[in-house]
C-alpha cells in the first residue's frame, strides 16, 4: 500500500508539471510567440513552473543519490579477489650475496581481505627475516606462510623478503650458471615459478714442489696453486699433508695455517678472474728433508694435498713428487772401491800388452 501511494505522488508531480509546461507553452502562442519556449524562461514568467522546474531537480538529484548508494552497495557486497605478482633481480647472483623476493598484491574485490602467501625456499637459499616478520614454516621443508592483509578494491599490499645465496648452491659445479627455482602459491593459486642463476667458481689447485734431488737435512718449499678462471670470487678450505721423511720447517706454523697431525690446513679467498686473465693465489710452506731409512739411498716422495670449495664437495689437487737421495762419496776400501780398482788394473794391463805386441812387429 504504502509503495503504490508513493507511486501515485510521484506520478501526479510529474503530470501536474506537464500541465504547467502545456500552459506555459499556450500562453506563449497567444502572446505571439513561434515555437517552444525553454523551461527556465517559462519558470521565470510563471510561479507555477518554478515551483514544478524545483521539484524536478530534487526528483533527479534523489534519484542520482540513490542509484550511487545503490552501486557503491552492490560493490561493497563483492567478495575479496586477490592476484599477486613477484619480481627477483634479473642480474645473476654470487654465493653469499642477498636478494631481493618482491611480491604485489592487488585486491579487485570490494571488501578487504587476506592473502595466503605460501613461499618455497628451496635449497641454496637462506631466508633472513626481517623485525617484524609474521612468516611461520609450515612443515619445517622451508615452505614459508605469510598472512598478508589487502584492502578493497583498488587495494594495493607489498611484501620483501631478503634471501642469501648459501654455499650450498655451488652444487659442485666448475665454472658456469646454476639456475635455482622458487615456487609460490596465494590462497592455493600457484604463480608462476621465479628463476635466479648463481655464478659458480672455476677453480683448480696444483701442489709445486722442488724438482732438483734434496739431501736430507735440506730444506724444500712447497706451494699450493689457486687458479680461478671464473667471474665470481670464492673461499675455500686448503689442506696438505706432509709426507713422511718431511717434517715442518720451524715450530711456527706457516703463515695462516692450522695443523692437526700431520695435516696442514688453511682458509683461503680465491678472487674472480678479471679482463687480463685467470687469478692465482699462492700458499707456502716450508719442510725439511728427513733421513732417510737405513739401506736406501733414494727415494721419490709424493706430496698430495686437498681443497674444498665452499658449497662443495672435497676436491683432491694435482700432487707433485719430490726426489730425495744420499750423497754417495767413493770409499776405496768399500767392496765397489775394490771391484773399481780392479777393473782399471785389468783395463790397464790390457793396453800395456797391446802395445808390447805392436813394437815387437815393428
Amino acid at each position: 500500500m504504502c509503495v503504490n501511494g508513493k507511486r501515485g505522488r510521484a506520478a501526479a508531480s510529474i503530470a501536474a508539471l506537464l500541465l504547467l509546461f502545456a500552459a506555459g507553452e499556450a500562453s506563449a502562442s497567444a502572446s505571439g510567440g513561434t515555437g517552444p519556449r525553454p523551461l527556465p524562461e517559462l519558470a521565470a514568467r510563471a510561479p507555477g513552473v518554478r515551483l514544478a522546474v524545483s521539484l524536478a531537480h530534487v526528483f533527479e538529484s534523489g534519484r542520482s543519490l540513490l542509484e550511487g548508494a545503490s552501486g557503491r552497495w552492490r560493490a561493497g557486497l563483492e567478495p575479496p579477489r586477490i592476484t599477486a605478482e613477484q619480481s627477483l633481480p634479473g642480474l645473476p647472483a654470487a654465493a653469499g650475496e642477498v636478494v631481493t623476493l618482491r611480491t604485489v598484491f592487488e585486491n579487485h574485490g570490494g571488501r578487504a581481505g587476506v592473502a595466503r602467501w605460501v613461499q618455497e625456499v628451496p635449497a641454496g637459499f637462506e631466508h633472513l627475516p626481517q623485525a617484524g616478520e609474521s612468516a611461520f614454516d609450515v612443515d619445517g621443508r622451508g615452505r614459508l606462510v605469510w598472512a598478508v592483509e589487502v584492502p578493497p578494491r583498488p587495494g594495493i599490499a607489498e611484501r620483501e623478503i631478503r634471501l642469501r645465496v648459501a654455499d650450498s648452491a655451488l652444487a659442485n659445479r666448475r665454472g658456469g650458471l646454476r639456475t635455482l627455482f622458487l615456487r609460490a602459491t596465494v590462497n592455493g593459486e600457484a604463480l608462476p615459478v621465479q628463476t635466479l642463476d648463481i655464478l659458480c667458481p672455476d677453480i683448480t689447485v696444483r701442489v709445486l714442489a722442488e724438482r732438483a734431488e734434496l739431501a736430507p737435512g735440506a730444506l724444500c718449499v712447497m706451494k699450493l696453486q689457486i687458479t680461478n678462471r671464473s667471474a665470481t670470487g670464492a673461499p675455500l678450505l686448503l689442506e696438505a699433508d706432509i709426507p713422511h721423511g718431511f717434517a715442518e720447517a720451524s715450530a711456527a706454523l706457516p703463515t695462516g695455517a692450522r695443523r692437526a697431525g700431520r695435516r696442514l690446513s688453511w682458509q683461503v679467498e680465491a678472487p674472480p678472474a678479471d679482463a687480463s686473465g685467470p687469478s692465482v693465489v699462492e700458499v707456502a710452506y716450508p719442510l725439511r728433508v728427513e733421513a732417510l731409512p737405513a739401506g736406501v739411498q733414494r727415494r721419490a716422495v709424493a706430496h698430495t694435498a686437498g681443497y674444498t670449495v665452499a658449497g662443495g664437495a672435497p676436491q683432491r689437487a694435482v700432487s707433485a713428487k719430490t726426489v730425495v737421495s744420499h750423497p754417495r762419496p767413493l770409499a776405496l776400501f768399500s767392496a765397489e772401491g775394490v771391484l773399481i780398482a780392479v777393473a782399471g788394473v785389468l783395463f790397464l794391463g790390457t793396453m800395456a800388452v797391446f802395445l808390447l805386441i805392436l813394437l815387437r812387429k815393428e
